[in-house]
């Protein structure tokens, strides 16, 4: 399985809790009976992404992110409607009683506006700069835990039947995910930051989804004044949740056999960290794998050239050898005395040739000389090869 595989459970799970809230919304119906069976359809489709993304073992760790156009821009509109939810609620909180909550929201989402700028800008241009501070990638993170937080405390003053809980679980999930989506921003080192944002992003944005149905129908059909101020948590909400669904998606086109990969015959680059922390140093050890044929033809083909090769210098030093033997017989038989060859009358032998006999037969120093002669050239030809 890979990570391309979780579409396929996230496209039916999201059409369906889609026409389950549409049909509470038309009907009017029980509001808790059809949000169990919402949520129950969300916890499934939660834990067949979970399956398929755990059982994914070349998803990559490490994910660079790229330029996204639409990303971009709704990142920009993010930051306008968390720049909105900032200022506008700043003055709620400190008339009468501060609420210490409610500032501390306003100016975490106005952090957030900073942040969601900064990100739109660097995701329509590339140039990610945000790598430099990355602690600020992780302001939406503080704005979604106080908005967990206050949302929380709302709801503990009233009854459960009548909660409504989209709108917690939504903040639940997208805080989870913008954190490992944030340290993917900022390059920050986190362990399966990738697979959580898939496992964390789909529910988030179903929810998302099915929560601003349920707030936007009653403006749709009139029975409610729509309200700019009152709607920011909303389009904020939708906004991020349309960024995630572009993000996902880049990060599944692009995310195939990168930094990540584990070859199965090649544990060079596979990561022991978590085995070497109880075991100790772990020696890696690369199997050998088995020749292609195509290989194999190489091999003898380059075999059989480097053969020819030495053969053919085997022969030129062969034939030079023969050479410079030649050439040293002659220079040996140019050193032997010539006898004159003379016919013999009367039996009279010149002086010459019988001084030239007495030395030949008579006295072996004399031939001593030619040996140690033809030895030292032997030698010095010996030296120089």
């Amino acid at each position: 399985m890979k990570l391309k595989s979780s579409w396929i459970v996230f496209i039916p799970a999201f059409l369906i809790v889609m026409g389950i809230q549409l049909f509470q919304s038309v009907s009017q119906t029980g509001f808790f009976e059809t949000s169990i069976a919402a949520l129950f359809v969300v916890g499934l489709m939660l834990l067949g992404v979970t399956i398929i993304v755990c059982a994914d073992k070349f998803a990559v760790r490490d994910y660079m992110p790229r330029k996204n156009a639409f990303s971009g821009v709704m990142l920009c509109l993010s930051a306008v409607f968390a720049a909105f939810y900032g200022v506008t609620g700043l003055p709620s909180a400190v008339e009468g009683d501060i609420d210490i909550l409610g500032v501390a929201l306003s100016v975490a989402a106005m952090l957030s506006a900073v942040v969601f700028i900064l990100l739109g800008i660097n995701t329509l241009t590339g140039n990610f700069t945000i790598t430099a501070a990355p602690v600020m990638a992780l302001a939406p993170v503080l704005m979604f835990v106080l908005e967990l937080v206050k949302r929380f405390v709302m709801y503990t003053k009233e009854a459960v039947a009548s909660a409504e809980m989209y709108d917690i679980l939504y903040v639940a999930f997208m805080l989870v995910f913008f954190f490992y989506c944030a340290s993917i921003y900022a390059g920050i080192p986190t362990k399966y930051a990738v697979k959580c944002c898939f496992i964390f992003g789909m529910p988030a944005v179903t929810l998302t989804f099915v929560w601003c149905i349920k707030e936007f129908f009653p403006v749709i059909n009139g029975t409610v004044a729509f309200g700019f101020n009152n709607m920011l948590p909303e389009f904020t909400g939708l906004s991020v949740s349309l960024f995630a669904i572009s993000f996902l998606l880049e990060m599944t086109l692009n995310s195939r056999l990168s930094k990540g990969y584990i070859d199965e015959t090649d544990t060079d680059d596979y990561d022991f960290s978590e085995e070497e922390e109880y075991f100790g140093a772990i020696k890696h050890r690369r199997t050998s794998s088995k020749p292609s044929y195509e290989g194999m033809v190489s091999y003898a083909t380059n075999k059989q050239a480097q053969s020819q090769e030495n053969a053919d210098l085997n022969s030129a030093e062969h034939l030079s050898d023969n050479a410079e033997k030649d050439q040293e017989n002659k220079f040996v038989a140019d050193v032997k005395p010539e006898v004159e060859q003379q016919p013999e009358e009367d039996g009279y032998v010149p002086a010459s040739q019988q001084s030239s006999s007495d030395d030949a037969f008579g006295n072996d120093e004399d031939l001593s000389w030619i040996d140690k002669l033809i030895k030292d050239i032997e030698e010095e030809q010996k030296n120089n090869n």
